[in-house]
């Protein structure tokens, strides 16, 4: 299940929420003067995703992203297209790569792929399972892929096909790197009641084990150190 059937009368990490701000400030460089130009780019998305743990949320702000549509190009991976939301959990390195990128590997890139231990894939992207409070959108992609075996090295290698495949779906997504703060003096610590107008702009709420899945991508996200800063203790 990755909603809860019944949701709680207070805000969770994770709950989709509808009637929020998201605003993106844009500057050509760091300002040498206080005068530089600059913009603020703000929108009122259809539903924003909390990204503050769940003891963390109150004293009049709050940290979101806003919830938008699934890259198309996820859809060509057919491990992905059998189900979406298998971008949010552990997998075979091998499994996320799209298959044009994967018919362009040597062989030796391909074992080394097929023998990597499994890890997260898509760092910055958590799928949210479709749910009929979300608009359907359309997908459209030219090619399909099938894989199959090679038969000079016996490797997996795709078939590329030209065929025109159009659907409508209600999964959405979140992308770590969109996370922005919002004041609302109406946002209260979670020992406190709920304001009306904050707990009826709650749609949804994930349930525990899809809450734990967000939090574990996240975790990793944020804490997956660069191969350089790497230590040994």
């Amino acid at each position: 299940m990755f909603y809860t059937d019944v949701t709680e009368q207070r805000l969770r990490f994770g709950d989709v929420l509808k009637g929020y701000l998201s605003t993106t400030p844009t500057i050509i460089e760091p300002f040498a003067e206080r005068n530089e130009a600059y913009n603020i780019d703000v929108r009122l998305p259809d539903f924003c995703v909390v990204m503050d743990p769940c003891c963390q949320i109150g004293g009049g702000s709050i940290s979101l992203t806003p919830l938008i549509q699934v890259r198309s190009y996820f859809w060509d991976v057919p491990y992905f297209f059998e189900d979406i939301t298998r971008i949010n959990r552990v997998m075979s390195p091998r499994l996320a790569i799209h298959p044009h990128k994967w018919n362009e590997l040597t062989s030796q890139e391909k074992m080394e792929l097929i023998n990597a231990t499994p890890q997260h894939g898509y760092l910055r992207f958590f799928v949210y399972e479709e749910n009929d409070a979300f608009p359907p959108y359309n997908v459209s992609r030219d090619l399909r892929y099938e894989e199959k075996i090679d038969r000079a090295d016996q490797l997996p290698t795709y078939e590329e096909r030209r065929e025109k495949l159009e659907f409508q779906t209600k999964y959405y997504m979140i992308d770590f790197k969109s996370v922005h703060h919002l004041n609302c003096k109406k946002i209260s610590r979670p020992d406190k009641p709920l304001d009306s107008k904050i707990q009826n702009s709650k749609i949804l709420q994930l349930s525990i084990r899809t809450r734990n899945e967000l939090r574990d991508k996240m975790s990793f996200y944020y804490g997956n150190p660069p191969d350089e800063d790497r230590t040994d203790v």
